[in-house]
């Protein structure tokens, strides 16, 4: 079972990027556009990890090398994979849009 749930209401107080997931005895919380982590396992000490500072910085130089080099190696992503996130976003925003599910076909 999953929720997928978005929202740029508090976008005017500063706002944030958070993604929790909740499993049986872990909670894993990233925050921030770096994605830091904070992971919290049943009977252990949270662990703690950094993001990476300045990512769309790393995403566009990558995707620039990649064009200058002709080499794709470096986009972590297939077209495959980059079509399906879109067909998932558009989902998502025709969803809200409407109120109703929308089916990936």
């Amino acid at each position: 079972m999953a929720n997928l749930w978005a929202s740029c209401s508090a976008n005017a107080g500063g706002g944030g990027v958070t993604l929790s997931i909740y499993a049986n005895s872990t909670t894993a919380l990233f925050t921030g556009w770096e994605h830091s982590l904070r992971l919290l396992r049943q009977g252990e000490e949270e662990q703690r990890f950094p993001g990476e500072p300045n990512i769309f910085e790393i995403e566009d130089d990558a995707f620039i090398r990649a064009i200058k080099d002709g080499d794709p190696s470096p986009i972590m992503c297939d077209y495959e994979d980059g079509l399906g996130t879109l067909k998932v976003t558009l989902a998502a925003n025709e969803s809200m849009s409407t109120g109703s599910p929308v089916h990936i076909g």
